[in-house]
């Protein structure tokens, strides 16, 4: 699942638009696209317009978009906005093909804002070496989503500045090297040391702590831990292979 941020920024009657998206081998793609338009709303539908062309154009799918306007999130399920009648249609019609998700998140946490509104630039590689099968190889890794509230919680817990993506590949690797504990017609709990990992459909969305760690929980990480260490020795072997 690749994970992709959107924003604009308007000034002096130019809108920057800004999208970056990170891959499963964190590969890190960035642009930066200057337009002629004042309004800023419009200019957030097109960031978005923008990165879908691009993710269609190469045939990314399965991933979520975040972006940080209110306005634009209320328009895309709104057919009578004037955003989704001019751009937004286009997208959600994509994004239904791609098997793409969308999440609003706060300005703070979107990664693009520094793209759109201060020109940062990120050297990109190019799209023939990213890896989007790194885990596919591994049996049931998950993929799942994170919702904010468990985002934030975790951040409280770990008492450490960690980024939405990071929290996603390192939820999700818990979740792998946990064990399931419980579950029920609409969610599933897993157990990582003293972390309860808590699931529903395709998204976490909840994290709490116990007081204690289960013996047969710390040997289910080392055993997974060693199996994923071979795995990766086995990919490298295949790479060299390959080149």
């Amino acid at each position: 699942m690749f994970i992709a941020y959107t924003d604009a920024s308007v000034k002096e009657n130019s809108a920057y638009l800004a999208f970056v998206i990170e891959f499963e081998d964190r590969s890190i793609i960035s642009r930066r696209i200057l337009i002629n338009e004042s309004d800023n709303n419009l200019a957030e539908a097109l960031a978005l317009f923008e990165l879908t062309a691009f993710l269609e154009y190469y045939n990314f799918n399965n991933g979520v978009i975040l972006f940080d306007s209110r306005v634009v999130k209320q328009a895309l399920s709104n057919k009578e906005s004037k955003y989704h009648k001019k751009i937004l249609w286009k997208v959600v019609h994509s994004w239904r093909k791609l098997g793409i998700k969308t999440q609003l998140i706060s300005r703070k946490e979107n990664i693009a804002h520094s793209v759109s509104y201060k020109g940062k630039y990120i050297s990109s590689p190019g799209i023939t070496t990213i890896d989007r099968q790194i885990f596919s190889g591994i049996e049931s890794y998950p993929d799942y989503h994170l919702s904010l509230p468990a985002y934030f919680y975790l951040k409280r817990i770990d008492q450490k500045r960690t980024s939405f993506n990071d929290a996603i590949r390192q939820l999700n690797r818990k979740i792998w090297l946990g064990e399931l504990i419980s579950e029920t017609k609409k969610k599933r709990v897993y157990a990582y040391y003293h972390k309860r990992i808590t699931v529903s459909e395709e998204s976490i969305i909840k994290i709490s702590t116990v007081n204690y760690v289960e013996l047969r929980h710390h040997w289910q990480v080392i055993r997974k831990k060693r199996q994923l260490k071979r795995y990766r020795r086995r990919l490298r072997k295949v790479k060299m292979v390959a080149k």
